[in-house]
């Protein structure tokens, strides 16, 4: 009875820090709110035999856990985001640090059906972005607020085939959520900026993911991982302030909105070599397909009875590559330490970046203590350091320039 009242206090938790808080950064994110994910640097993900966690990172993993197992995490995150103008013909301020902290916590459950099945229950945030350069940004009137957020949660099966071999699914159900907001330049009217305010727009969608777990020694594993896109279908209010004219006449009256784009799929490689007793080593590579996300399409109904504004654009993203390595050493009497480094190449190149999602490339190095304890209660500390890149701008929006980038990132 204990346990059950703690699970749903930590789920209610869970989803009230998510609807007050946006994460920044890039979208699909490696750091799971573990120690085992984020004091890798997430390189352990995909071949995670190690702790419940397996049961969203590779569910395939979850068949090397002995006891039936409950593991929740939390994590701080503290940006900052400080952009640097070059040109801005609109004038404007460069925002300070943009960044947002949050919290974001996980929580991961393994249960044994029978030796070789194992069933798991995943809370996690998936993906996510955000920035506020605040209303007088030099890049305004592209966007000075925007934060997307996905949290992930649902079960997930494991199946030990052979003593060498393990196949794992899960399907998890995905709700996103978007705010962004925009500025509207005014200035032949001799007029302040209006806002158009995408509020809220939200969107419940699956994705699935599957994993293998190939162990042809006692001292090496390979494990990998599938991840299927998932279509979102963004819907809320638009909303508007200050606009005048003729943009007062038009956009004044328009009161839904509706944005479509996919989560990409995702393909993920890695492998660890226990070296000694003590020592293991851990490599992971992926491959993410975001030219899947690239294309987007935006639908605004301007009023009851009036028009149906669709349109579309491509934001010119590639699909990306990464890179990783780390190492788990024991001290002996439980206690671990674990380090690890990444790459992931940027998703837009230069000239295409966007204020709104100023994603570039993202070099992560990590560390963490903990101490294991098979029977109670185990406990990790762990830290990540994430470069997001340069991330320069070059745009021009509603006839204004900006050209900068990111001198704290």
């Amino acid at each position: 009875m204990l346990f059950k009242w703690w699970l749903t206090a930590f789920l209610v938790m869970i989803f009230l820090l998510f609807s007050q808080n946006v994460f920044p950064g890039g979208f699909y994110l490696p750091e799971i709110a573990t120690p085992g994910s984020v004091g890798t640097a997430g390189v352990a993900n995909v071949t995670n035999v190690d702790d419940a966690s397996s049961a969203i990172t590779n569910p395939a993993g979850m068949t090397y856990r002995k006891n039936d197992e409950v593991q929740a995490g939390m994590e701080v995150l503290i940006p900052v985001n400080k952009f640097d103008s070059e040109i801005a013909t609109a004038g404007g301020s460069d925002g300070g640090n943009a960044g947002v902290p949050a919290v974001i916590p996980g929580l991961f459950v393994v249960k044994g059906l029978n030796d070789n099945l194992k069933l798991g229950f995943s809370v996690a945030a998936v993906a996510g972005g955000g920035l506020d350069y605040g209303e007088n940004f030099v890049g305004r009137y592209q966007a000075y607020k925007a934060a997307l957020q996905t949290v992930g949660a649902g079960p997930s099966l494991g199946y030990k085939i052979t003593d060498m071999m393990s196949i794992g699914a899960g399907v998890y159900m995905l709700y996103t959520t978007f705010n962004q907001k925009i500025a509207v330049t005014q200035s032949f009217f001799g007029a302040n900026d209006g806002t158009v305010h995408f509020d809220d727009i939200d969107d419940i969608s699956y994705q699935w993911t599957a994993g293998l777990i190939f162990q042809p020694t006692d001292r090496l594993l390979f494990g990998f991982t599938y991840l299927s896109k998932a279509d979102i279908d963004l819907s809320g209010d638009l909303k508007t302030s200050g606009l005048q004219g003729a943009f007062q006449n038009f956009l004044g009256s328009a009161d839904s909105i509706t944005v479509d784009f996919e989560l990409p799929e995702s393909f993920a490689f890695g492998l660890r070599y226990r070296v000694t007793e003590n020592l293991t080593l851990l490599a992971d590579s992926n491959y993410q397909r975001w030219s899947q996300f690239s294309e987007t399409n935006v639908k605004i109904d301007v009023g009851p009875g009036g028009e149906t504004i669709v349109t579309g654009f491509d934001r010119d993203w590639k699909d990306t590559w990464h890179v990783g390595g780390a190492f788990k050493y024991h001290l002996g009497e439980n206690h671990l330490v674990a380090m690890g480094i990444s790459y992931d190449s940027s998703v837009v190149t230069n000239k295409d970046r966007t204020a709104d999602l100023p994603l570039d490339e993202q070099f992560r190095v990590a560390a963490a203590f903990g101490k294991e304890n098979p029977i109670g209660l185990s406990y990790s500390l762990s830290t990540s350091c994430v470069y997001f890149g340069e991330g320069k701008m070059d745009q021009t929006r509603q006839g204004e320039r900006f050209k900068g980038e990111f001198d704290t990132n």
